[in-house]
């Protein structure tokens, strides 16, 4: 079990779908086109599989683009979404993703248009 290849394997594939900036953390001042990976709720499970434990580690990618003033930034986000969930889906070994309703995200004084995409990612097991 390696959190830290997932988390890598997960910012690789978000950047070959050409977003701009990917942080594996929370940054004080994000920039958008970005997208920020953290770890969700219920953020490891363990489950019985076939020849032992399997093991699943559950994220939370929050999508960011300039504030939705008028129809191209919402565009935008549709296009970002677009590019980036069938880039997750093919590219990691997710075994399930989900995507928020988009919202207005306030940081630093500044909105932006935002979504989450909820993946969940099988692991390899081991002692």
């Amino acid at each position: 079990m390696d959190i830290g290849a997932v988390r890598d394997g997960l910012a690789f594939a978000i950047a070959e779908a050409g977003m701009d900036t990917v942080y594996t953390y929370v940054p004080e001042r994000p920039i958008p086109n970005c997208a920020i990976i953290e770890p969700d709720n219920e953020f490891l499970r363990v489950y019985e599989g076939q020849y032992g434990p399997d093991y699943a580690s559950n994220w939370r990618v929050q999508i960011i683009v300039r504030f939705a003033t008028n129809s191209k930034e919402t565009t935008e986000l549709d296009n970002v979404l677009n590019d980036l969930v069938p880039a997750i889906w093919e590219n990691t070994d997710v075994n399930r993703l989900s995507v928020d309703k988009p919202f207005i995200l306030e940081v630093n004084g500044a909105n932006f248009l935002a979504t989450n995409i909820n993946v969940s990612i099988d692991m390899q097991g081991g002692n």
